[in-house]
């Protein structure tokens, strides 16, 4: 039978005996003999050492503040190639072409999960449901220009649709080149009030 492990700061004060299986304490006038794990070797420390056992007690203490520190460092550290510019797209993104509400942005797990991402790029970004709004009103003006861009002296068909839903108004615009009829160009809903949203195909 193998003898007690040596992790324990208490081994350093007893000697483990393959024959009688038992630990003798080594302080000076002890030589007592103990059976069993190291909550025995403690224990006896504790009766016969009090002073012994408040070090032993520390050391314990500092191996386990070391160890804390041991898991904390064995997070895995992520290698992520993103930018500002992809973090506020995306951003957007979630609000118009996904159609969640602003305040998903000031939600406290997605601020937990977006401040690792900000903290690490070089220049200062600061994400919450009032820029992010803010920042809308230039991406529609570059939706609009690439639109605008794309249709320009060219014969369309427009197909408008009006409701009511949930208590908001929706008016949807839906586009296509008249000389190229399965090119579509991309569908948006307005909500009123709110944000446009783009539909996927799938959404039409």
């Amino acid at each position: 039978m193998p003898g007690p492990k040596k992790s324990n700061p208490s081994h350093e004060f007893f000697q483990y005996d393959e024959n009688s299986k038992k630990s003798k304490c080594l302080i000076t006038d002890c030589n007592e003999q103990i059976a069993g794990g190291v909550s025995n070797l403690e224990r006896h420390l504790k009766r016969k050492h009090k002073g012994v056992f408040e070090d032993v007690q520390e050391k314990k203490q500092k191996q386990n503040d070391a160890q804390d520190d041991r898991d904390e460092t064995k997070k895995t550290i992520l290698k992520v190639e993103i930018d500002s510019g992809v973090i506020l797209k995306s951003c957007i993104e979630l609000v118009t072409v996904n159609g969640r509400p602003f305040s998903y942005l000031d939600d406290s797990g997605f601020c937990k999960l977006l401040a690792p991402l900000l903290a690490a790029l070089p220049e200062k970004l600061a994400i919450s449901a009032e820029s992010v709004r803010d920042q809308l009103h230039s991406h529609a003006a570059g939706v609009r220009a690439v639109l605008k861009k794309e249709i320009a002296n060219k014969m369309l068909g427009v197909k408008i649709n009006c409701c009511t839903r949930c208590q908001r108004q929706i008016f949807g615009v839906n586009t296509q080149l008249a000389h190229l009829p399965t090119r579509k160009l991309p569908s948006y809903c307005f909500h009123f009030p709110g944000s446009f949203q783009y539909l996927s195909p799938g959404d039409r």
